[in-house]
């Protein structure tokens, strides 16, 4: 459930939830002061996807959606309806990669600032995992497409790895919000699990 808002050849796209979320927040400060590690993080998450953005514009694919959510930020590219080849899944490859390397570009930069550094090594590394939608798991698919030729193998595989690491991450993060009571580790939990149920 969103709005969509068109601009130009580009759908806006804004989750429900996320305006809910940001509305309650204004209203109640308990609940600001509650969720401010989630919002932080946020934003690193939308300076994430914007490398998504930039290295995939670099690599001339064309933007054709802008998803804004609890999660943050996903762009949607259109769809090439060139044969696919290694050079294409190579091409992805870079552009799931570019999300990840800038989180580690801004740990490094900020290194001294603890709270940034630890937030954007752990963005980098939660993203390199091989779980639906993150970019490990597109990195999988593309690096399995360059591989083997069979697709329904590919899905197939890359699946069960996901739904694997999936669960092992849901534990640990349940864990952490046990552990420190960090509401940002349910919040993903959640919304990744949600994410899969409704993949299939």
């Amino acid at each position: 459930m969103s709005i969509r808002i068109r601009i130009k050849e580009i759908i806006l796209e804004i989750e429900y939830l996320l305006i809910i979320t940001l509305t309650i927040s204004v209203i109640s400060q308990n609940i600001r002061n509650y969720l401010e590690i989630y919002y932080i993080c946020l934003l690193f998450v939308i300076y994430h996807e914007l490398a998504h953005i930039l290295i995939a514009t670099l690599l001339n694919k064309k933007l054709q959606k802008i998803l804004i959510s609890i999660s943050g930020l996903t762009a949607y590219f259109k769809y090439e309806y060139k044969e696919k080849n290694k050079k294409y899944y190579i091409k992805d490859i870079a552009i799931f990669l570019a999300g990840p390397f800038s989180n580690i570009i801004m740990a490094m930069a900020f290194k001294d600032i603890k709270f940034i550094y630890e937030i954007n090594m752990f963005l980098a590394f939660l993203n390199l995992l091989p779980i639906y939608p993150l970019d490990g798991y597109n990195i999988l698919k593309a690096t399995l497409h360059c591989m083997y030729k069979n697709s329904k193998f590919i899905s197939k595989i890359s699946k069960i790895i996901s739904l694997v690491f999936l669960i092992v991450l849901s534990i640990i993060l349940i864990i952490v919000f046990l552990c420190y009571r960090n509401i940002t580790s349910i919040i993903f939990v959640l919304y990744m699990l949600l994410i899969n149920i409704r993949n299939g």
